[in-house]
C-alpha cells in the first residue's frame, strides 16, 4: 500500500511525500491515484520534485510528468543513483530543488519506485542548517518505522562535511524557516481503486525535463522556470531522469494557488516531533560576509565515523593474544590426537591382520575336511558293485551332491558321469536335481577350468537361492598327467558362513575367490547375489601380490577411509579380508579431541573478555586519534581533539593537530589552482612530479566548436558574449568530465578535450563518442532558453578522432602546459571543420569508428583528403547509440532534429588564408 506523509515546515510550507512502489508495475494504472493529487491541492502543493533510484520505464514516467503539469504542478526531477560520496553533486542538486520548490510553495515530493527520497529529506535539512542526528530523524519519520539503509547514517554526516568544505561561510538556505516538523501518515488507497486524471493516448519519444519561461501563468520569482519536456536518451523502453537542474533555477508556480485550508480532506493529527537541533556552523547560499568555520567535534566515543572495530587496534591486540593461546592449545590438541590416533590405528592394524590370519586357518581347516570327505565320497562310489546308498555323502552337513564330470563335447562346460546326492540335506535345503543341472550348465565354464589341474572354488548361490559354493578338482589323470576327468562337489556354506558373522560393530570380514567373487560375508544376501569385489583396493591387492597376508589404508566407492587386511586360505586362491572404517576405529579419539576443543574455545573466550576491558583503557586515545584522522581526509581539517596524555600519543596527537593546519592551506591551494588545470595535472604539480617531456599514448581527441561564433559575438557586448561562452562552455565542459574526459584548453569558443590521458578507462573513444552526444542534448535544452536577439540560437559541430599522440608537459621550466601533440590532433580539428560542408554535427574518422561500429549508428560520407595526409580518408556521420530507439535514423533526421541546413557554398575546398585545409572527394 503507497504510503503518503505530510511533513510541516514552520508555519506556511509543508512537504507532501508520497512513496509509489508500484509506480513501473504494468498492472497498476500510469499516473498518480486521485486522492493524492486532492491532497496536493488542498495543501496548495504547486511544486513536486521527483526522486527516482533506477531506471524507470520511459512511458509511465513521462504520463506522471504529463499528469502533474494537467494539474498545475511544475516538477523537479533528480535521480540519486546510490548512497556513495561520488553522487554528493546529485543528491545537493536534489536538496537544493527540494528547498527552493519550499520557497515558492508546499511542495509535493514523490519516490519513484523504491528511492532514496528519505535520504534527499535529510541532506535538504542539513543543506538548510539542521544538525545530522535531526536530519536523519526527519528521513525516519517518512520511513513509518521502516528500516533505512545501513549506510544512509554515515552518508549523511559526510553530506554535511562535503557542504562544509565547499560552501564555506556561506548562508544557509532555509535555517531562519525550519523551526518544527509535524508528521501525519496517511494511508492511500490500492492504485486499482483510483480513477486519474485523463492523460494524452499517445505521447512522444521519451523526454527529459528542462526549465522554460512559459506565458500564461502566474509570474515566478526571479530566476524560477517552469518546465519543458526535451528529448533525453531511452534504453530499451526504460529511461533514467536526468540529474536535477541546480536550486537557482525553481519552478514556475501552477496557475492557480489553491487554498490549503480544504475542509474536504480529513487530516489525521499524529504526535508532534521536537524541532532539531541547529548546526550554527553551517552557512549556505545567502549572499554574506564569509564567517570561519568552527572545528567540528569528534563523535561520542568515536561512534559516527569509527573505522569497523576489526581494523582498531584493541582488536589487534585480542587477536594476537588470542592467536598465541589458540596457537599453543590446538597445537598440543592436535599433536596429542595425531599420537594417540596412530597408536590406535596400529592397534586397530595388529586387531584386524591377527583377525585375518584366524579366520583363514579356520576356513583352510574347513576346506582341507571337506575334501577328504569328497574324496572318500569318490573312492566308495567307483568301488564295484558299491551300493549308492551306503556312500558317505549320505548325513554330511556340508556336501549335497557329487559327481565325476567329463568334458562336454562343445568343450566349454562339464558333463556329469558318476553323480551321487545327499537327499537329506538337498530336502532340508530345498534343492532340486533340475535346479543342480542348471547350475552346472551356467557355471560350466568356470567349472571346467579344473581340466587345467586347478581346484577351482566358486559361489553358485545364485541358482540354488542359498549360499552354496562349487569345489571342483582333478579326479583321472592320464599317463601323460593331463586330466580326464574332475569332481564337483556343490557344498552348503551354512557352517563357513558362522565363522564370518558380524564381529562386533566396528570389524568386518568376508572370503573372496580369485575372480574377487564373494565365498563368504556377514551379509548372506550378498553371497545369494553372488556379490563381487575385484574393484576394492584391499582384494586389488591380495589378487596382484605374492605375500599371503598384507595391509592397506584405502577409500571405497563412497569416499570412505578404511584400514583393511588379507590373508590366503592357500586352498582355491581364496581369502580372507578384514575391513574396519577408519572413522568408526578412532572415534574415540576424536571426541577426546572434540572435547579438547571446546575447552579451548571457553580459555579462549574467557581470555578475549579480559583482554578487551583491560585494551580498551590503553585502546580509546588511540581511537579518538583515528576519528580525528576520518575528518581530515573527508577535508574537515579543523578538528576538535585535544592531548589527553603527555606519553607518545600525546605528542602525537599535538602533531597531529599542526599537520591539519598544514593541510587545510594544502587543500586551500590545490582548489585553487585545479580549477585553472586538470586535476591529475594539479596533484602532480602539489607533489612536483611534472618535468617538460612525454610519452606515446593512444587516445582520442574531440573538437568542437560553435558555428557562426563571429558573427554572433558582432551583435554583442563584449559582456554578453562572456557571460554567453561561460553559460555554453560550463554545460559542454560538464558532459566532458561525465565521461571521464580532460578539457586540454579552450580556443575561443572552441573546445579541445582528449580522453586517455593522463588517466585511460579503457574505453575512451566510446566515452569520447559519449561525450559528443551528450553535448548534443545539451545544446538542444540550452537552445529552448534562446531564441531572441540577444540569445540566438547555436549549433556545434564535434570532430573525433583516435590515436596515437604525443602526451607530456609542453613549454620552458618557467611556463608549462600539459597537452598533447600529433597527427591524431591535426585530424580531429580537420574532420570538426567538415560538420559545416557536410550539414551534420558530430562527425569521427575511420580509425575510431573501428573502433566503436559496434556500439554506435553512424552515415558514411564522402571521403576526404586532408594536408598533410597522401591517402583519402573516411568520414563518418554519428546519428546515435545503437541501443536508442529515439535517435535519428538518417542525416536527413539529424538536420531536423537540430534544424541544421545545407551548406550553401557547396562541398570542396576548406581553406584558411590560402592554405588548403582539407579537399571533399566526390
Amino acid at each position: 500500500m503507497p504510503i503518503m506523509s505530510t511533513v510541516a515546515i514552520s508555519r506556511a510550507r509543508r512537504i507532501l511525500y508520497f512513496e509509489f512502489p508500484m509506480a513501473d508495475d504494468p498492472s497498476t494504472p500510469a499516473g498518480l491515484p486521485r486522492t493524492v493529487l486532492e491532497r496536493a491541492h488542498a495543501a496548495g502543493a504547486r511544486n513536486a520534485v521527483i526522486i527516482t533510484s533506477a531506471p524507470v520505464h520511459a512511458d509511465r514516467y513521462r504520463a506522471l510528468t504529463a499528469l502533474l503539469r494537467q494539474e498545475g504542478i511544475a516538477a523537479y526531477s533528480d535521480h540519486i543513483e546510490a548512497l556513495d560520496i561520488g553522487g554528493f553533486t546529485s543528491m545537493r542538486n536534489a536538496a537544493d530543488d527540494l528547498l527552493a520548490s519550499l520557497r515558492d510553495s508546499n511542495t509535493l515530493l514523490i519516490s519513484y519506485g523504491r528511492s532514496h527520497a528519505p535520504t534527499v529529506v535529510a541532506c535538504a535539512y542539513v543543506a538548510a542548517g539542521v544538525d545530522a542526528p535531526g536530519a536523519i530523524d526527519m528521513a525516519h519519520c517518512l520511513r513509518g518505522g521502516r528500516r533505512a539503509p545501513d549506510e544512509e547514517g554515515g552518508y549523511v554526516y559526510h553530506f554535511g562535511d562535503y557542504l562544509n568544505l565547499n560552501r564555506g561561510g556561506e548562508e544557509a538556505w532555509g535555517s531562519d524557516t525550519l523551526r518544527e516538523v509535524t508528521l501525519d501518515v496517511l494511508q492511500a488507497p490500492a492504485l486499482g481503486e483510483e480513477r486519474l486524471t485523463p492523460i494524452l493516448d499517445a505521447l512522444p519519444a521519451a523526454r527529459r525535463l528542462v526549465r522554460k519561461e512559459t506565458p500564461g501563468t502566474d509570474k515566478a520569482p526571479a530566476g524560477k522556470e517552469a518546465l519543458t519536456p526535451v528529448p533525453a536518451p531511452v534504453v530499451d523502453g526504460a529511461l533514467t531522469p536526468a540529474p536535477a537542474p541546480t536550486a537557482q533555477e525553481a519552478l514556475t508556480p501552477a496557475e492557480t494557488a489553491l487554498s490549503s485550508a480544504d475542509e474536504g480532506i480529513p487530516e489525521v493529527q499524529a504526535e508532534e516531533v521536537p524541532a532539531p537541533k541547529r548546526r550554527k556552523e553551517r552557512r549556505v547560499k545567502q549572499v554574506k560576509p564569509a564567517r570561519p568555520v568552527s572545528p567540528a567535534p569528534l563523535p561520542a566515543n568515536g561512534a559516527a565515523h569509527a573505522a569497523p572495530f576489526y581494523r582498531s587496534l584493541q582488536f589487534k591486540l585480542i587477536s594476537i593474544i588470542s592467536i598465541i593461546i589458540a596457537v599453543s592449545l590446538s597445537g598440543m590438541i592436535f599433536v596429542a590426537t595425531y599420537f594417540f590416533s596412530r597408536y590406535n590405528r596400529i592397534q586397530v592394524d595388529e586387531a584386524s591382520v591377527k583377525l585375518a590370519e584366524v579366520l583363514a586357518l579356520k576356513v583352510s581347516s574347513d576346506f582341507e575336511s571337506i575334501i577328504k570327505r569328497a574324496r572318500l565320497i569318490d573312492i566308495s562310489a567307483a568301488r564295484p558293485g558299491a551300493d549308492p546308498a551306503d556312500s558317505p555323502i549320505r548325513g554330511d552337513q556340508d556336501i549335497m551332491f557329487a559327481s565325476t564330470a567329463q568334458r562336454s563335447p562343445e568343450g566349454e562346460g562339464v558333463r556329469f558321469d558318476r553323480q551321487l546326492s545327499n537327499d537329506d540335506l538337498l530336502a532340508r535345503l530345498q534343492v532340486t536335481r533340475p535346479a543342480i543341472e542348471a547350475a552346472a550348465a551356467a557355471n560350466g565354464k568356470t567349472l571346467a577350468r579344473s581340466f587345467t589341474g586347478e581346484l577351482i572354488i566358486h559361489n553358485v548361490s545364485q541358482s540354488f537361492s542359498a549360499p552354496v559354493m562349487a569345489l571342483c578338482m582333478p579326479e583321472e589323470r592320464d599317463p601323460a598327467g593331463r586330466v580326464n576327468s574332475i569332481m564337483i562337489c556343490f557344498v552348503s556354506l551354512a557352517n563357513i558362513q558362522k565363522a564370518f558373522e558380524t564381529r562386533g560393530d566396528v570389524t568386518q570380514a568376508f572370503m573372496v575367490n580369485d575372480q574377487g567373487d564373494i565365498i563368504a560375508h556377514p551379509d548372506v544376501n550378498i553371497v545369494v547375489s553372488g556379490g563381487n569385489f575385484i574393484d576394492l583396493p584391499i582384494v586389488k591387492m591380495m589378487m596382484t601380490g605374492n605375500s599371503v597376508n598384507g595391509k592397506t589404508r584405502y577409500r571405497d566407492e563412497n569416499g570412505v577411509f578404511h584400514i583393511g587386511s588379507f590373508q590366503k586360505t592357500g586352498i582355491g586362491a581364496c581369502g580372507v579380508i578384514t575391513t574396519v572404517e577408519e572413522q568408526r576405529a578412532l572415534e574415540e579419539v576424536y571426541n577426546i579431541q572434540r572435547r579438547n576443543i571446546y575447552l579451548m574455545i571457553i580459555v579462549l573466550t574467557v581470555g578475549v573478555m579480559v583482554i578487551f576491558y583491560f585494551g580498551k583503557s590503553i585502546t580509546t586515545p588511540i581511537v579518538r586519534l583515528v576519528d580525528a584522522t576520518k575528518l581530515i581526509r573527508d577535508g574537515n581539517y579543523q578538528v576538535d581533539i585535544r592531548p589527553t596524555t603527555r606519553d607518545e600519543i600525546g605528542e602525537l596527537t599535538s602533531s597531529f593537530i599542526e599537520m591539519g593546519r598544514g593541510l587545510e592551506e594544502r587543500e586551500k591551494i590545490k582548489a585553487a589552482f585545479g580549477k585553472f588545470v586538470n586535476k591529475e595535472i594539479a596533484e602532480a604539480a602539489m607533489r612536483g612530479d611534472l618535468a617538460l617531456g612525454g610519452e606515446r599514448k593512444n587516445v582520442a581527441v574531440l573538437f568542437s566548436d560553435i558555428r557562426r561564433f563571429t558573427a554572433i559575438s558582432e551583435t554583442l557586448e563584449p559582456e554578453e558574449v562572456v557571460e554567453f561562452l561561460n553559460e555554453y562552455l560550463s554545460r559542454m565542459v560538464g558532459c566532458v568530465n561525465g565521461t571521464h574526459g580532460v578539457v586540454d584548453k579552450f580556443i575561443g569558443d572552441a573546445i579541445m578535450a582528449i580522453w586517455g590521458t593522463p588517466v585511460s578507462h579503457g574505453n575512451d573513444t566510446v566515452n569520447a563518442l559519449d561525450c559528443a552526444l551528450m553535448m548534443r542534448r545539451e545544446l538542444i535544452e540550452y537552445n529552448l532558453t534562446r531564441g531572441t536577439d540577444h540569445k540566438p540560437i547555436i549549433s556545434i559541430g564535434c570532430g573525433i578522432n583516435t590515436g596515437p599522440v604525443l602526451a607530456g608537459q609542453i613549454g620552458s621550466q618557467d611556463r608549462m602546459e600539459y597537452t598533447v601533440i600529433g597527427d591524431t590532433v591535426n585530424l580531429a580539428s580537420r574532420i570538426e571543420a567538415l560538420n559545416k560542408p557536410f550539414g551534420t554535427d558530430i562527425l569521427v574518422s575511420q580509425d575510431a569508428y573501428e573502433i566503436v561500429k559496434d556500439t554506435y549508428a553512424v552515415e558514411r560520407m564522402q571521403k576526404i583528403r586532408v594536408k598533410g595526409k597522401e591517402e583519402p580518408q573516411q568520414i563518418y556521420a554519428v546519428l546515435g547509440r545503437l541501443d536508442d530507439p529515439a535517435r535519428p535514423q538518417s542525416v536527413l533526421d539529424l538536420r531536423a532534429l537540430l534544424s541544421i541546413k545545407p551548406y550553401a557554398g557547396g562541398q570542396g575546398h576548406g581553406t584558411d588564408e590560402g592554405e588548403v585545409k582539407y579537399e571533399i572527394l566526390e
